[in-house]
């Protein structure tokens, strides 16, 4: 079989009016015909990519069994000791323990870490 019986082949496929895309739902009969089918491929094509976006989000996504080590969640922990950090901090300087420049300055420290 060479290049040209390919060639001929695509263009009786074409001639013929076939696409591959002629089984239900996709075929362009019934009530709705052309608009029908037209929906039913884009939706069609969006379940894929729907599918394929949970699939990866499931393997490499947060606790998935794929996802290196080295995009853990670390930076999450460090937030909550800092905040954590910061209302005990407030919470001093409300009850008079420190006064407002040296609130002040522990507040910059905290933030700059």
């Amino acid at each position: 079989m060479g290049i040209e019986s390919l060639f001929s082949l695509d263009i009786l496929v074409q001639a013929a009016g076939r696409s591959g895309w002629e089984g239900w739902p996709f075929g362009g009969t019934g009530p709705g015909g052309v608009v029908l089918a037209s929906a039913a491929r884009i939706v069609f094509i969006l379940l894929v990519f729907a599918l394929l976006a949970w699939v990866l989000r499931r393997l490499f996504g947060p606790g998935g069994p794929l996802r290196p080590r080295e995009f853990g969640t670390g930076h999450i922990e460090r937030r909550r000791r800092r905040e954590e950090a910061g209302r005990a901090l407030y919470a001093r300087w409300r009850a008079g323990e420190l006064d407002d420049a040296q609130y002040a300055a522990a507040r910059k420290a905290l933030d700059e870490d």
